[in-house]
């Protein structure tokens, strides 16, 4: 999976990304902004600075818009586009958005847009699929619909 995926990730992630990229950790991230602070406050100058955690975006991620759908193969394309519509709208999304993004993924997802064969994209997508957790002492498995696998850069 990481040969079929990391020319592609870094190609997507560009030079600015720090974390889950090798030798571009999010401790040169810091060292870059406190670099950039000290150097304003030592000059006078003004800097405005503004911190995305993306965490939480990684959690909202949905999985089909990335990998694809999981359906049966013998659905149409109608099938699959009401079938996703559905799907998003169980996750929280408006009807209008979505439909639009049920017919993008079923016309092309992102991983497959990002030039990730097939096989590679049939892997990832069988990693990610019925993630489940447990709370607790509890028997009850809680499967995730959205998201991935946290720390998995897949």
């Amino acid at each position: 999976l990481y040969d079929g995926v990391e020319e592609k990730y870094l190609r997507y992630v560009g030079t600015n990304q720090c974390g889950a990229v090798k030798q571009r950790g999010a401790d040169m991230a810091h060292h870059f902004v406190r670099t950039a602070m000290d150097y304003a406050a030592a000059n006078g100058l003004c800097i405005a600075l503004v911190f995305i955690d993306l965490i939480k975006a990684f959690d909202r991620i949905l999985r089909e818009a990335v990998l694809g759908w999981n359906f049966d193969s013998d659905m149409d394309s109608n099938e699959r586009i009401s079938k996703g519509t559905d799907k998003f709208i169980e996750l929280g999304m408006g009807r209008n958005e979505a439909k639009q993004l049920a017919a993008q993924v079923d016309k092309q997802c992102a991983a497959t847009a990002a030039g990730i064969d097939e096989e590679t994209r049939a892997l990832l997508q069988e990693l990610h699929a019925g993630t489940w957790f447990r709370v607790k002492d509890s028997t009850a498995k809680l499967v995730v619909e959205k998201g991935g696998r946290q720390g998995c850069k897949f």
